[in-house]
């Protein structure tokens, strides 16, 4: 399982494909950080039901909604997903059919030439999770801690598990000090100096106590 960050990339190809058909960003642009504003400048926000499931706002998209339900299943993801809603830039969602070599993606451009971030775009690559999920059908298997978890859903069918941790891992790029981390190791390669710090540890923590809380809730619901 690799995953790839190139926050700086000077060219963003898939603009061209997705924005002619408006590609429904969620904008976070209160300055004060606590509220989003999505398409048609109407604020972006979900409430749970009793039952547990959300209620979206109707300029909700339905990436955006489909990776916000699926962090919404444990309490790291729910976490996450807050922090997401509460931050002071935009950020696109969008879930791809592409089969990359990575499950997601997040890239990020700052203002000026401070690190304060201007806007960001998250993908979710789809195409990846259904051609790993072949890969354990097929009596394969992750040997890390994160990719025995995902091997276990995968092989349950729950697509979504692996959306849901994929979010939790890429919002945590978000992090202020994860963004500091990643410039300070461009700037070290850029003089052919090895990366200072990984960048990955947070995300990848994040990501399976996502995933071990939701596998103890389904044992949990199943023991009932």
């Amino acid at each position: 399982m690799r995953r790839n960050q190139e926050p700086l990339r000077a060219k963003y190809p898939h603009l061209s494909g997705y924005s002619a058909f408006g590609s429904n960003p969620i904008y976070f642009t209160d300055p004060d950080g606590h509220w989003i504003k999505g398409v048609n400048d109407k604020a972006v926000t979900y409430k749970l039901n009793e039952d547990g499931c959300a209620t979206w706002s109707k300029n909700a998209t339905e990436d955006a909604m489909r990776v916000g339900n699926a962090m919404l299943r444990t309490e790291t993801g729910k976490n996450m997903l807050d922090n997401l809603i509460k931050v002071n830039h935009p950020i696109n969602v969008l879930i791809k059919p592409d089969v990359n070599n990575k499950y997601a993606y997040i890239e990020y451009k700052f203002k000026g030439k401070s690190l304060n971030v201007k806007f960001a775009d998250l993908y979710i690559y789809e195409g990846t999770i259904f051609r790993d999920a072949d890969i354990v059908n097929s009596g394969r298997y992750f040997e890390s801690e994160r990719g025995l978890l995902y091997t276990e859903f995968l092989k349950n069918g729950d697509i979504e598990a692996i959306i849901g941790s994929n979010g939790v891992h890429e919002g945590s790029h978000l992090n202020p000090e994860n963004i500091k981390e990643v410039v300070t190791n461009q700037k070290l390669l850029k003089t052919k100096t090895p990366a200072q710090y990984d960048v990955e540890i947070l995300p990848i923590n994040n990501e399976i106590k996502y995933l071990k809380e939701l596998k103890q809730i389904i044992i949990d619901k199943n023991e009932k």
